[in-house]
C-alpha cells in the first residue's frame, strides 16, 4: 500500500484490485492498478485533518463506492495537541471527540460526488427507542469497516465500528435512510479547485443540532 495511514482499497465489479485511496483531504486521492494518480479537490467544508476509515464499498444501488471519513475534536494526554500547561485533564490517551462523514466515489474517479454532515452515533449505552436521538456520543468512535449482511437487492450497508477501544458494535441503515444522510453534492475538477457545492452542510434542517458541548459541525445519527 502506499498510503501513509489509513488506506482504503477499492475492489473492481470483478473482485479485483482497482485502487488504492490514500488521502481524503485537502486533496482525495487514488493510486489506481494501472499506475495512474488521480487527485481531485475535496468539498470545502471538509478539514484538512480529515482522514480516511474504510475500504470503501461498492453499492450497486447508488452506482458508487461509500466510503467513510473521520476525525476529532480534542486531544488526549499522549497526543501532541494537548494542551498540558494549561492543566487539561483529557479522559483519553489519544484523540477523542470522533466525527465521521459518509461519502461517495463514482466507479473510475477519485472526486467525491455526495457526502454526509459531520456525524456521530449515540451511545450504546442509551434506552432503545426514540430516547436513542437525545443520547449523548462516545468519546471515542471509529469506523473500521462496511458491507451488506445479504446480496439481494436493497438490502441494508452495516457499518462496522469500536467503542472506547474497549467494545464493538454495528450500525445497520437502509438504502433510504443511507441516501438522506448523502444529502450534499460536490463537483471537482481533477488537479483544480473545486466548484462550490449546491447547498452548505451548515444550515440544512434536515438532522437535529449536536450537544452544547459537542463542536457545531457535529451531529447526531438519531
Amino acid at each position: 500500500l502506499a498510503g501513509p495511514r489509513n488506506a482504503g482499497v477499492l475492489l473492481g465489479r470483478s473482485g479485483g484490485f482497482a485502487a488504492e485511496l490514500t488521502d481524503i483531504a485537502p486533496w482525495t486521492v487514488a493510486h489506481r492498478h494501472s499506475g495512474r494518480v488521480q487527485r481531485h479537490r475535496a468539498p470545502p467544508s471538509f478539514s484538512s485533518r480529515m482522514h480516511n476509515s474504510i475500504s470503501p464499498l461498492w453499492v450497486p444501488e447508488l452506482s458508487a463506492y461509500l466510503g467513510v471519513a473521520h476525525l476529532h475534536y480534542s486531544a488526549g494526554i499522549g497526543d501532541e495537541r494537548h494542551d498540558k500547561d494549561r492543566g487539561e485533564v483529557a479522559p483519553f490517551s489519544y484523540g477523542f471527540r470522533y466525527r465521521h462523514v459518509l461519502f461517495t466515489l463514482p466507479e473510475h474517479s477519485a472526486s467525491i460526488d455526495r457526502y454526509s454532515r459531520e456525524l456521530c452515533f449515540p451511545t450504546l449505552d442509551a434506552a432503545a427507542g426514540p430516547a436513542a436521538s437525545d443520547a449523548a456520543c462516545d468519546g471515542i468512535q471509529f469506523v473500521m469497516g462496511a458491507f451488506r449482511p445479504s446480496k439481494e437487492r436493497g438490502a441494508p450497508v452495516g457499518l462496522t465500528y469500536g467503542v472506547n477501544d474497549c467494545e464493538a458494535a454495528v450500525l445497520t441503515l437502509s438504502l433510504e435512510r443511507l441516501g438522506r444522510l448523502l444529502e450534499f453534492r460536490h463537483e471537482s475538477r481533477a488537479g483544480g479547485a473545486a466548484a462550490a457545492p449546491e447547498r452548505t452542510p451548515r444550515h440544512h434542517p434536515l438532522h437535529k443540532a449536536a450537544a452544547a458541548t459537542a463542536p457545531p459541525p457535529g451531529h447526531r445519527l438519531p
